[in-house]
């Protein structure tokens, strides 16, 4: 099976996606830092055909591999009828979730230690609620689910450690509500970093063309 990490299909190549689009929503000042930089990053994507951002070290890896097995969990414990998530693009946005349900989408994570695991008793930070946000609104769902998952690490394996945590118990899911202003706020944000986006490929056209 595939996940939103598999593959980084051509249409989403310099979109602005959920597990970014938090820059668009700053807590303090007007954030144009912070978006010319995701512009930027976006525009080098669009131009060169090239993502070179999926990388991160064994975290990363972690949780691409761990996704699989998060899948498996939640099929056997959880819902049985979660299908394969897929790729979705509107406009200028776009994601591939990790599964959908009729009334909801989900989103695995998989954290790489017990303490972190667990804090998503507490919930999702700004940058994952912002990511459900925009899911919901590619993806058509009211309710957005993350499902952290406890797998242990290549180096728990190798060392023969293991949580003491019951497979039937390994998943925290966290449900986020779709807010009606989303959209609106999204509409409201989007264009100055498409803006700054098409500028700096006009830039790279100079150099590259």
């Amino acid at each position: 099976m595939e996940f939103a990490i598999d593959k980084f299909e051509g249409d989403r190549i310099g979109c602005i996606t959920g597990s970014k689009c938090s820059v668009l929503f700053p807590d303090r000042g007007d954030g144009k830092v912070g978006q010319t930089t995701y512009a930027e990053q976006l525009a080098m994507q669009r131009f060169f055909n090239f993502y070179d951002e999926n990388g991160g070290g064994w975290q990363t890896e972690h949780g691409q591999m761990g996704e699989v097995f998060a899948h498996a969990n939640y099929l056997k414990y959880h819902n049985s009828e979660a299908i394969n998530g897929s790729f979705k693009r509107i406009e200028e946005w776009a994601g591939t979730c990790d599964a959908l349900e009729e009334n909801a989408g989900i989103d695995y994570k998989c954290p790489t230690s017990l303490h972190k695991w667990l804090s998503y008793l507490k919930g999702i930070d700004k940058a994952q609620s912002y990511q459900g946000q925009m899911y919901m609104f590619l993806f058509d769902r009211p309710v957005w689910k993350f499902c952290a998952y406890l797998l242990e690490t290549e180096f728990m394996n190798n060392m023969g450690l293991v949580y003491p945590i019951p497979e039937n118990k390994r998943m925290i899911i966290v449900e986020e509500q779709k807010d009606p202003t989303f959209l609106a706020r999204l509409e409201m944000n989007s264009p100055f970093v498409i803006k700054e986006r098409d500028k700096f490929i006009e830039l790279l056209k100079i150099k590259f063309a």
